[in-house]
């Protein structure tokens, strides 16, 4: 992921977008959701100013950015259980990410509540953070209680 969108001195009327600003892991299938998103975006956004782009792009620019941070940090988090993976080492949030997403993909199976989450936040219909609301969280919690019991 490129962060064109935190450039100090960003050129008047420059947008980035696709690959050049986010090349995603295409084994997740996310990259046409994320190039819809960035389509509804531009169009958003020249609908609102046109071609009067001028000191409208870093908005843009912000946007464009969020809309590619889902699909980002859930293929990283992924790729990360990979020792072949290249690139920046991972850090904390990224191990607990991949250790959280093994806790609720064991709850997928046995619960629908569950599984319907984490397809709408595999296929960016809903942001990640929906898979830590009280509702998912507390059966992690509940069935990591009980799998320490049993041990």
């Amino acid at each position: 992921m490129r962060h064109y969108e935190q450039l100090r001195q960003q050129p008047d009327r420059f947008i980035v977008v696709g690959h050049a600003a986010c090349a995603l892991n295409p084994t997740y299938g996310q990259g046409m959701t994320v190039a819809a998103i960035e389509a509804d975006l531009l169009d958003q956004f020249f609908q609102a100013h046109g071609a009067r782009m001028s000191g409208h792009t870093r908005r843009l620019q912000k946007h464009l950015a969020k809309a590619h941070r889902d699909a980002w940090t859930l293929s990283i988090s992924q790729d990360d259980r990979y020792r072949s993976t290249e690139g920046k080492q991972s850090n904390v949030m990224t191990h607990f990410m991949t250790w959280y997403s093994d806790q609720v993909q064991k709850l997928v199976v046995e619960q629908a509540e569950v599984q319907i989450a984490v397809m709408e936040v595999v296929h960016l219909l809903k942001p990640s953070n929906m898979l830590f609301q009280p509702s998912i969280l507390g059966r992690v919690i509940k069935h990591l209680l009980h799998s320490s019991a049993r041990s």
